[in-house]
């Protein structure tokens, strides 16, 4: 079960990737990315998330 900091998490990069002006979420580190998600999908739009450490 995701905690509710990973859930608020995959929200944040949800509606980021919702955003038609976004192409990729650049995150801090991989501690930012849920489960090893390194993908988002909002619609029919999928977005990657890349950690820079």
């Amino acid at each position: 079960m995701a905690s509710s900091d990973d859930e608020q998490t995959v929200a944040a990069l949800i509606r980021a990737a919702g955003r038609p002006d976004v192409d990729v979420i650049v995150v801090p580190n991989s501690k930012h990315l849920p489960a090893g998600q390194h993908v988002v999908v909002s619609g029919d739009r999928r977005i990657r998330v890349v950690a820079v450490r």
